[in-house]
Formats: structure tokens, sequence, C-alpha cells
């Protein structure tokens, strides 16, 4: 069974170190059977993924 996240703009109040924080723990909860997708109109965010839409 994969387990999906979907964030649908939830950076925008982060500061800069909040905002690397919160990619860090993303980033260790993808893959194998997790899917975190992303909906962002940072370019930081849009930097730290693998796949851009």
């Amino acid at each position: 069974m994969t387990i999906a996240w979907f964030l649908d703009e939830g950076f925008a109040a982060l500061d800069a170190g909040a905002l690397q924080s919160a990619l860090e723990v993303l980033r260790a909860q993808a893959g194998g059977d997790r899917l975190v997708m992303v909906i962002s109109h940072l370019h930081a965010v849009a930097e730290a993924v693998d796949d851009v839409l």
C-alpha cells in the first residue's frame, strides 16, 4: 500500500531555516512506499525536489 502526502502551498509562511528543516523532513519521508506531492510557487521548493511538473 502506498502512503501519499499532498501539500498545497504549505511553505509560504516559513522563514529560510524553517523551510530547509521542512524540506529535510519531507526528503526523509519520501521513497519506498511513500509519495510526497507538493504544490508550491517557491523556487527553493522546486529546486529541492526530484521531479517538477
